[in-house]
């Protein structure tokens, strides 16, 4: 049986546990919507892509100044700019989602019992958004509730947990 840290206390219902820090409230909805347009925007990205070579291989010759385009690439370009048009609110609803999921995870993490975190769950998001320190205080931010998060850590010791590789 794997320990899932993002998983509710036992005891209280999931989105109505109680702690000094705060209410609990499970992420699990927030992270299927955030996999939906996640997937959405990884799709939409490879179709860009895909489009950018179509562009680069097959209407290389109309590159000139002095080129008409024809019916079949003015429709190709209508296309492409439809679907610029359509991943700019899937990139900005990721980015939204991914914000409140910090948020959430920070205040979840301060309400299962963790002491002494340095960045409160408005900065975890605001850090992404302050120039220079948005290069690695995110990164921060999130190792703190990864650690501050692991189910096997105590509560004011937290910090020495064992962090995976892949996250730092």
């Amino acid at each position: 049986m794997s320990i899932n840290p993002y998983e509710s206390p036992k005891g209280l219902p999931q989105d109505q546990q109680v702690s000094p820090s705060g209410t609990y409230r499970a992420a699990t909805g927030l992270v299927l919507w955030i996999t939906i347009f996640f997937s959405a925007e990884m799709g939409l990205s490879v179709l860009a892509g895909a489009m950018c070579l179509i562009e680069a291989t097959v209407f290389a010759e109309y590159a000139g100044p002095d080129a008409v385009l024809d019916t079949s690439a003015g429709m190709f370009y209508l296309g492409y700019g439809c679907l610029g048009l359509l991943l700019i609110p899937v990139y900005i609803t990721c980015i939204v989602l991914y914000c409140v999921w910090v948020y959430r995870a920070n205040k979840n993490a301060r309400a299962l019992g963790a002491l002494g975190m340095k960045h409160t769950p408005g900065w975890c998001v605001g850090w992404f958004f302050v120039p220079i320190a948005n290069l690695f205080m995110p990164y921060q931010a999130v190792r703190e509730i990864y650690q501050a998060s692991d189910p096997k850590a105590d509560l004011s010791s937290w910090e020495s947990s064992h962090v995976l590789p892949e996250v730092g």
